[in-house]
């Protein structure tokens, strides 16, 4: 009786066998693919602004399994490093993965351009996570800012002298900037410096702001400066956005410059009389609003200028009849 029965276990302990082999086979060709994971991650800076950074992170997905996934999904996140909070985040689909290869996905990111960021890619199948990796990108703020997307250009400078005394003169450097693109322009800060030419040094340097500017518009920033009359001097400007140079321009002051002389092809410094171009002040806005409301006032005011001259009218008139006569005597 106890033979039989073990007989009679036997193929029941075969026929379970076989069931649960069956059953572990269905489950891998129709549950999720093994050995789906993440490869590697490729960084690369598509634009630098003066704010903002874009980054495109390439994510490598290797199904090295039996089988082709389904809905596979990669979540990317940014982290601040310092303080951990998260800055941005993409979801993307993959979609079908196909056994025994490598794909690859892009994502864009823009983050602002200061301090670090951790990068974290998860990959998902369905519901279930599959697999992670991540990269950190360090000191944003140091990328220098692509020409390209800053749109404000420097488009040239007028230098006048506001006063020259004591071996010294003042320079107003009117600048002119105008916005290239398609938007209104941020409000950059400028900074202006008079280097003189020979030894390098900066005599004097002034920090201002652009202001924002519409597009294809033109605005004019003055920046007065006092340096040592009889130098030449670069003057340079730098236009900040944060803590990051995003344009320059340079022109030339220059208060003694250098002409060729004919003897020996030697040079010789030539003296600027610089008081001789003191540009007036102009007449204060009440004083020119009553020149325009009474404009026989200002002829009679300009007519007594000229008569102010000892002896100016009565000659004048004296000639006039001359020649008045002569030209009577020969006809």
């Amino acid at each position: 009786m106890k033979c039989r029965s073990k007989e009679m276990l036997y193929p029941l302990l075969a026929l379970a066998v076989f069931a649960a082999l069956a059953s572990s086979g269905c489950s891998e060709g129709s549950g999720a693919v093994r050995d789906l994971k993440i490869t590697d991650m490729d960084l690369a800076a598509e634009k630098v602004t003066g704010t903002t950074v874009t980054i495109n992170v390439t994510t490598y997905v290797e199904n090295a399994g039996r089988s082709t996934s389904k809905n596979t999904t990669l979540l990317l996140k940014a982290y601040e490093t310092k303080t951990g909070f998260l800055e941005t985040s993409i979801k993307s689909e993959m979609g079908a993965v196909e056994k025994g290869t490598t794909t690859n996905l892009t994502n864009t990111l823009e983050l602002p351009k200061k301090g670090s960021y951790r990068l974290e890619a998860t990959l998902f199948e369905g519901e279930e996570k599959k697999s992670a990796a991540s990269r950190t990108v360090y000191n944003l703020e140091g990328l220098p800012a692509d020409v390209e997307a800053i749109n404000v250009r420097i488009r040239g400078m007028d230098f006048m002298v506001k006063k020259a005394e004591n071996d010294t003169v003042q320079i107003q450097s009117d600048i002119y900037f105008t916005n290239v693109g398609p938007i209104t322009s941020p409000d950059y800060d400028i900074q202006v410096k008079a280097r003189e030419v020979d030894s390098g040094l900066v005599a004097d340097k002034k920090e201002t702001n652009v202001g924002e500017i519409p597009p294809q518009g033109t605005v004019i920033r003055s920046v007065n400066f006092t340096v040592p009359d009889q130098y030449n001097y670069q003057v340079e400007v730098l236009i900040w956005s944060n803590d990051s140079i995003v344009g320059q321009g340079e022109d030339y002051v220059l208060l003694k410059p250098e002409m060729m002389m004919e003897e020996g092809e030697r040079l010789e410094s030539k003296k600027i009389e610089t008081k001789g171009f003191v540009v007036e002040e102009e007449p204060a806005a009440e004083e020119t609003a009553a020149m325009e409301a009474s404009p026989m006032e200002a002829y009679e005011y300009s007519t007594e200028s000229a008569e102010a001259i000892p002896g100016f009218g009565i000659a004048f008139a004296a000639i006039s009849v001359a020649l008045a006569a002569l030209f009577r005597r020969k006809r």
